[in-house]
């Protein structure tokens, strides 16, 4: 018999030790030629704001290479909405285009953004990494925000609606342009009134504006530009906040009119020369212009855009000429949208450790967005490029392993930005079961607010007219409440925790046992206090006008100490969320005398007639 039950503890333990180190089994997602195969799931990060990171371990398969290959990459996922924005940013210094890491690309959005935060980013466009053009180091492709064209010219390009629609992400291969444009902006940088500009370092015709601006030559030296023709009037930006000579084709320029007679346009500077007469009532020196290209067609009426590289997913199919575009296993960054507008973006470790991270083909990086959920993806700068950031507990870190052993300099990034709204939440009543909350919003910095949930002990209760109430929870216990709206079936969770408790179960006095035992007179206090919110063990026991301790609730006096038993009181000290409190309970060894006690003692003169 004993051999059995031996038997039987080894096959229980041994099946115990089976369940804990037996992978959970593996998920494999095939799209066309590649597959991803998910063996474990790292580091599930909630971010808020319905922005969520973890870090993805498996394998995939591919039609360039015939074995498994490991891979280490990390998702990213986030809503496209106007109060959470995937925006592309670029740092300009000195009316140039600065390489920064990723990282410093979001403290410098942070920096000239205020009250704006960066919760994710990734590296963006492929751009000028050996500084082979005239105006070197800018992107490949365009460079859109906030209604600012940086750059218009060349390639794919992608824009971001931002509207929390399902169209989240719009593609386009040299997106249609228009001609340059002037606005003329108020001191909030709106447009107050655009003019068409026909010309570009061209004189022009009749009823036309034209802009003039300097160009780099091939030495990468800026050459003046100095117009000596006759127009109706000219305006002069002497020291533009923003100018970007792209190419010949290719200009932003933004500032405040400084001259009415200019001679030459140097570095930092541009002109408009005009023979509309519309445009010279509208201009006087003081006026903030800008002078930019803008997108058309589809890209009309997109405010953030970056350009990127092939196209992994489109419409839920890879390409056939996926392999061609993405042609290496080397570290890669893409991004994409899921069938409910989400986006996803995603960066594959490479080239520092093949046996755990083996970089990726183009079907494989498919297969791996696929993984994701993506129905549309798109590859962008990799290699040494690839870079994912979180900001997690306030400090922003960088998640994956960049090839190069440190953070590489990049034109652009994306980022996933929003503002933290003011709210308060406190509590307005609690019971040891109930916790009844207050919610008044502040400012909700353009998150949605008609209808915001609070989320606590595991359900989702609307917060109505700045209330929401908690009930069938525990006693004494810490809870932690998240405010969130809904987007769809999504959660869109606001980044703070509130932690509120509930009181304490109340205690229920009963009596003070009071026993004659031969020369002792013997006390005990009978209660219940199962959260211990009093000092009934240690309290004060008053005998004849005597104040005595209790130890553990009981206490023992010798008879001629005390003399005959004539007055009893306990005093004790009650302590919960509430607050502190005193009592003091007369004749506690029998609740009924005690009442009847009062009842006499309180109602003297109708005892009198009662009894007389």
């Amino acid at each position: 018999m004993k051999l059995m039950r031996k038997l039987f503890s080894f096959t229980i333990i041994f099946i115990l030790l089976f369940l804990l180190v037996a992978p959970s089994e593996a998920r494999a997602v095939t799209i066309g030629p590649g597959t991803y195969i998910e063996d474990e799931a790292l580091d599930r990060t909630n971010l808020g704001y319905g922005i969520s990171y973890y870090k993805s371990i498996g394998r995939t398969s591919s039609t360039v290479r015939s074995s498994e290959n490991n891979q280490t990459a990390y998702y990213l996922n986030a809503p496209s909405t106007d109060a959470v924005r995937v925006i592309s940013w670029a740092n300009f210094v000195n009316n140039k285009w600065k390489l920064t890491t990723v990282r410093e690309l979001a403290r410098d959005f942070e920096a000239k953004n205020p009250g704006w935060q960066v919760i994710a980013a990734t590296n963006g466009d492929f751009f000028d990494i050996n500084a082979t053009l005239p105006f070197p180091r800018q992107t490949s492709s365009g460079v859109a925000y906030e209604g600012n064209f940086f750059k218009t010219g060349g390639g794919t390009t992608l824009g971001f609606t931002n509207d929390g629609s399902e169209d989240s992400i719009i593609w386009a291969n040299n997106p249609g342009e228009t001609d340059f444009i002037l606005d003329i902006l108020d001191e909030n940088k709106n447009v107050v009134s655009s003019f068409p500009i026909k010309k570009n370092n061209a004189q022009p015709g009749a009823n036309e504006t034209a802009v003039y601006y300097g160009l780099y030559n091939s030495s990468q030296k800026y050459d003046t530009m100095a117009p000596n023709i006759t127009t109706l009037a000219k305006f002069y930006v002497e020291e533009g906040d923003l100018v970007l000579p792209n190419s010949a084709n290719d200009f932003y320029g933004l500032g405040v009119i400084t001259a009415t007679t200019p001679e030459i346009v140097g570095e930092g500077q541009f002109a408009i020369y005009t023979n509309n007469q519309e445009v010279v009532n509208a201009l006087a020196v003081g006026k903030k212009i800008r002078v930019q290209k803008k997108w058309t067609g589809t890209f009309k009426n997109v405010n953030y855009a970056t350009g990127c590289g092939g196209t992994l997913i489109d419409n839920g199919v890879v390409p056939s000429n996926v392999n061609s575009t993405v042609s290496a296993a080397h570290p890669r960054t893409a991004i994409g949208r899921k069938a409910d507008g989400s986006i996803v973006m995603a960066v594959v470790d490479g080239r520092v450790n093949l046996a755990i991270a083996a970089g990726a083909y183009g079907d494989e990086l498919a297969a791996i967005m696929a993984n994701a959920g993506c129905v549309e993806a798109y590859n962008l700068d990799g290699g040494g490029s690839s870079t994912l950031v979180i900001r997690e507990d306030g400090v922003l870190k960088t998640v994956n392993v960049p090839s190069d052993g440190w953070e590489r300099t990049d034109a652009n990034a994306i980022l996933v930005v929003t503002r933290k709204p003011e709210i308060e939440v406190q509590v307005s009543d609690a019971t040891d079961k109930t916790l009844s909350l207050t919610v008044n919003v502040i400012d909700i910095k353009g998150h949605p607010s008609d209808a915001l949930y609070a989320n606590m002990n595991g359900e989702d209760v609307e917060v109505i007219n700045g209330k929401v109430n908690f009930s069938g929870l525990r006693a004494n216990t810490e809870y932690t409440c998240r405010l969130f709206y809904k987007l769809g079936t999504r959660k869109i969770e606001f980044e703070d925790n509130y932690k509120f408790s509930t009181t304490v179960t109340p205690h229920l006095f009963l009596r003070v046992d009071a026993i004659e035992s031969g020369v002792n007179f013997n006390f005990e206090v009978k209660y219940r206090d199962r959260d211990e919110e009093t000092n009934l063990p240690v309290a004060d026991l008053i005998v004849n006008g005597k104040t005595y301790k209790l130890v553990d609730g009981k206490l023992s006096i010798p008879i001629s100490t005390t003399g005959p038993l004539e007055t009893l009181k306990i005093k004790y000290v009650v302590t919960n969320s509430l607050g502190v409190k005193t009592i003091i309970i007369t004749n506690p060894d029998s609740v009924p005398l005690q009442f009847i006690d009062e009842l006499l003692n309180n109602n003297k003169k109708l005892t009198k007639f009662m009894f007389k």
